[in-house]
């Protein structure tokens, strides 16, 4: 069975992190911010899904996406997320309509609204480790 969600972090070592600010009437996570990403729909794979989310939520299409880590909340496998170079042009991406993309240096990610999900996740991959990581948040 698949996860319901597939995010992607998207890093770049000159600029941080490139995360998107939701609006706080969003259903999920609103307010927060979090890495670029959303729902499966159908029959979706989780790499197809990764790509049409970016596609709708920055108007990009992604190269070689990497699976990075695999997030279990209250033992069930919840999302997948991938690692990507960010876009080299930042000023071409046209954010959905009400969100909009943000860097963040590794460093203020402490100091930054994270969702619980995506917080313990960007945590996981700061402290490294290769391979695909296994985060788990109790509940």
């Amino acid at each position: 069975m698949l996860p319901r969600y597939c995010c992607v972090i998207l890093q770049c070592p000159e600029r941080g992190f490139l995360l998107e600010q939701r609006p706080p009437t969003t259903r999920h996570a609103g307010g927060s911010v979090t890495c670029f990403g959303g729902g499966r729909e159908g029959a979706e794979t989780e790499e197809a899904c990764a790509v049409r989310e970016l596609r709708e939520e920055l108007g990009w299409t992604v190269g070689q996406l990497s699976r990075r880590a695999e997030l279990y909340v209250g033992g069930r496998w919840i999302a997948t997320f991938f690692s990507a170079l960010p876009p080299e042009r930042c000023d071409a991406l046209s954010p959905e309509a009400g969100h909009s993309a943000m860097w963040v240096q590794p460093g203020a990610l402490g100091a930054t609204p994270l969702s619980q999900w995506h917080r313990a996740v960007l945590d996981a991959h700061i402290a490294g480790g290769p391979g695909v990581l296994r985060v788990v948040i109790e509940t």
